[in-house]
């Protein structure tokens, strides 16, 4: 530890010349403090359900991926993030997996629970897509399915074709 406060006192005072003056007008204090794991469930269409003592740090993603990750019978679309037995929030995977933006990180607590249901209504899309796949559908217009299947190829018309499974 002292080698690490005087490390970084060498490399503060370099920018912060008050940090070595006389007398000294500046001061800096280094402390290091431990965090506590907290325990999370999770359930429903997952591999490997269960409680997971984790680093109060981890993120949505890294527990699925922990738990085993999300069954073929489960949704990415609705995962639900349960805190005093309530619903706090509904987690949609599709913009991150696909690329589109960044999973808005969840703050987990001691105690939350991660909740992922069955999946819902599936359509197929097939033609000049990139990624021609089963997607899930949740009150989704056609170009953002076709966004998440990587939008539309290079040689792309209009012979997009979406197939219920219902």
């Amino acid at each position: 530890f002292l080698t690490a406060k005087k490390y970084i006192f060498d490399r503060f005072s370099k920018i912060y010349s008050t940090l070595n003056s006389k007398p000294q007008l500046s001061y800096l204090e280094v402390s290091l403090g431990s965090l506590k794991n907290i325990n999370v469930k999770i359930s429903g269409h997952i591999n490997y359900p269960g409680n997971y003592t984790v680093n109060p740090s981890i993120n949505l993603l890294n527990l699925l991926i922990m738990s085993g990750g999300v069954k073929k019978t489960g949704s990415l679309r609705k995962i639900f993030h349960i805190r005093n037995n309530a619903i706090i929030d509904s987690v949609d995977l599709y913009p991150m997996l696909s690329g589109l933006r960044p999973n808005n990180p969840i703050k987990l607590l001691d105690s939350d629970m991660i909740m992922v249901p069955s999946k819902g209504n599936v359509v197929a899309i097939t033609g000049q897509v990139r990624n021609p796949a089963y997607y899930e559908i949740v009150n989704d217009k056609i170009n953002n399915i076709v966004s998440y299947a990587g939008g539309l190829s290079k040689n792309a018309k209009s012979d997009i074709f979406l197939y219920s499974t219902d």
